[in-house]
């Protein structure tokens, strides 16, 4: 019988906001001594900030123009929407919904990175969406544009997978190894990086620690 996953007795382990972000370390030298999440929340805040995620989008001189189009997709998707959603990085027709989580409920170990430990699926499928708003993406790319996007730490991306249960997970040290997602994902959680509305990155962007 085949273990279903995210329900309450199976829940998801979601990837820390404190995981490296190897990308971002090698742009700004962030993380570079440890909890990336500690260094950005010792940032000072600008006194006169706009549109603070936006422009540390658009002004990352390593991002391409797919990058940003999906960032700011991503960003008009879960700005009112609690920060994080579950989608389908496949087809909606090619996948059912009854294979993940429980009575429509998705189960999540702890509630630091969600606060009542549970969210409830709803079937969409991000390359759906992308690909109605011209994106012209496939699986594959869509997957790799999420992993760069993740690892500048503009998101975070739980995989909803067997390897991300919560048992599995256990001891597992996020800030010495970046989690990606895999080739094969098919339904993943993301949620947006809120300390990117609250700080100016674009004068670091291109410091690297090489």
């Amino acid at each position: 019988m085949i273990m279903k996953l995210g329900t309450e007795e199976n829940r998801i382990r979601l990837v820390p906001d404190n995981t490296k972000r190897e990308a971002l370390e090698q742009a700004t030298g962030l993380g570079r001594s440890g909890d990336v999440n500690i260094e950005l929340s010792r940032m000072k805040s600008p006194q006169k900030a706009f549109d603070l995620y936006l422009k540390n989008l658009v002004r990352n001189p390593r991002l391409d123009a797919d990058d940003i189009r999906l960032g700011f997709l991503l960003f008009d998707l879960l700005e009112h929407n609690l920060g994080s959603q579950s989608f389908l990085l496949i087809p909606m027709s090619d996948f059912h919904m009854s294979q993940i989580g429980e009575n429509g409920v998705l189960y999540f170990h702890g509630t630091r990175n969600c606060e009542f430990g549970y969210d409830f699926l709803e079937k969409q499928s991000l390359l759906d969406i992308a690909n109605k708003c011209r994106l012209d993406l496939d699986t594959s790319h869509l997957i790799s544009l999420l992993n760069r996007l993740h690892s500048f730490f503009y998101i975070t991306c739980t995989e909803l997978c067997e390897e991300n249960l919560a048992v599995n997970r256990i001891g597992f040290k996020y800030t010495k190894e970046e989690v990606l997602l895999s080739k094969d994902a098919k339904i993943v959680h993301i949620r947006l990086n809120e300390r990117f509305n609250k700080i100016d990155l674009t004068k670091r962007w291109g410091k690297s620690t090489k």
